[in-house]
């Protein structure tokens, strides 16, 4: 009896597994990452004197598309501005992964568009 249990145990976390899986790696055939350099200059550890972006690793992007990840990757530097690494005065490098999904990033044209008719 405990032999049955222990592989209806098994069984169940193996099935589990499998599951986190798939889950895991859907969010690949949805979304899409982009990498992006910052820098981050800090006169003082609670002044930023600015923030630049240097590049952002994307070939097909239009220009609607490319604003978006600029400003994104501009509020993310800044949102991680007091992480320990980032806390001395100076300048800072960062690497920045955004991932959005494609819909989304494929209507950043199409809302752009009715933006400029407007």
């Amino acid at each position: 009896m405990k032999h049955n249990a222990v592989r209806v145990a098994l069984l169940f976390g193996i099935l589990l597994g499998i599951g986190s899986v798939e889950a895991q790696q859907s969010f690949r055939k949805d979304s899409v990452q982009f990498k992006m350099y910052t820098s981050l200059w800090k006169s003082s550890p609670e002044q930023v004197d600015s923030i630049v972006v240097r590049r952002i690793f994307c070939k097909y992007c239009t220009e609607a598309q490319r604003d978006f990840l600029k400003e994104e990757a501009v509020y993310k530097t800044f949102i991680s501005r007091n992480d320990k690494p980032y806390r001395k005065e100076g300048e800072h490098k960062m690497a920045l992964y955004i991932r959005i999904s494609k819909e989304d990033f494929k209507n950043l044209n199409t809302e752009n568009n009715g933006k400029e008719g407007s």
